[in-house]
């Protein structure tokens, strides 16, 4: 909730970082500048073999009466399967960010949807159907729509796939690192990360270790 209210309040173009990507260089000059610039786009078989549970969810908010914006209703009824990763989301198309992230919170926060999250149970992972599958969506039901004031805005990517995002080499041309799920608590990777900062940045490494209460010379907490 926090990311969508942070795109809703942009009036300017922008780029988001999440706070687990580290960014080692400039993104490119064309992504900059691109309407929508997100990390990668995704692609997901059936809810079986993905993250992405978009007909579950919505044969619950069906069941209750409860609310959908109509490109979650188109997507859903199409068995649209695509999604837009926001290990980086920005552009200079402001508007309709705005306008995503406005329908991405209206759903979560609608009164007759309260039943059906209540009858899902509380899944954290699902969090990317409301930032990624409905970004996806919204893109997708715009374009196809030539009277739409959206139906020119079209995402540029850093990656072109998943598997390139992650991948090791195309990650380091990038110079890009995303830590996703259990790497963000693998102590090998966390010592890499940590001496690159430290390398790298000092100033900003001093700040770091500052925040969290450690000593420079012996990386101990002062706190404990």
């Amino acid at each position: 909730m926090g990311k969508l209210w942070a795109y809703r309040a942009q009036t300017e173009p922008f780029i988001h970082i999440d706070s687990d990507v580290f960014l080692w260089k400039r993104l490119p000059e064309a992504l900059e500048r691109a309407p929508v610039c997100a990390q990668n786009p995704e692609w997901f078989p059936t809810e079986d073999e993905s993250w992405y549970r978009p007909a579950t969810y919505d044969r619950a908010i069906q069941s209750v009466g409860g609310w959908a914006p109509e490109e979650w209703a188109w997507s859903t009824s199409r068995n649209f399967a695509e999604a837009v990763c926001c290990g980086v989301l920005g552009g200079a198309a402001v508007d309709f960010l705005a306008y995503y992230a406005d329908l991405a919170i209206q759903m979560i926060e609608h009164p007759r949807n309260r039943a059906a999250w209540l009858s899902l149970g509380s899944s954290i992972g699902d969090n990317i159907l409301f930032e990624q599958y409905l970004l996806a969506a919204c893109l997708e039901f715009h374009r196809r729509r030539p009277g739409s004031p959206f139906s020119h805005v079209h995402a540029a990517y850093l990656f072109p796939s998943s598997d390139d995002a992650f991948d090791e080499s195309s990650a380091a041309r990038a110079g890009y690192t995303h830590l996703i799920g259990g790497a963000k608590n693998d102590p090998q990777l966390m010592a890499r990360l940590r001496a690159r900062v430290r390398r790298d940045y000092p100033d900003q490494y001093v700040r770091c270790l500052a925040c969290v209460g450690e000593d420079e010379a012996t990386g101990v907490d002062e706190r404990a």
